[in-house]
């Protein structure tokens, strides 16, 4: 797998771009395949500026 390299200012502003997403679609439900793409997406990007880019993110289910 090709690593890409970005600066943590770009990270984080994809993570607080992530994190309004998240909260205007109110993805913590996990209803829809978007809230759980977003949802995953968030705490991917909060593993890699938290420099643990190899710690897997399992997707969500739907809470019930």
């Amino acid at each position: 797998m090709k690593e890409l390299k970005i600066y943590e200012y770009q990270a984080k502003q994809i993570e607080d771009t992530l994190r309004l997403v998240n909260n205007l679609l109110d993805s913590y439900t996990n209803e829809t395949c978007l809230d759980r793409d977003v949802t995953q997406s968030w705490e991917t990007i909060k593993n890699i500026i938290n420099e643990e880019p190899y710690k897997q993110v399992r997707r969500k289910f739907k809470r019930t």
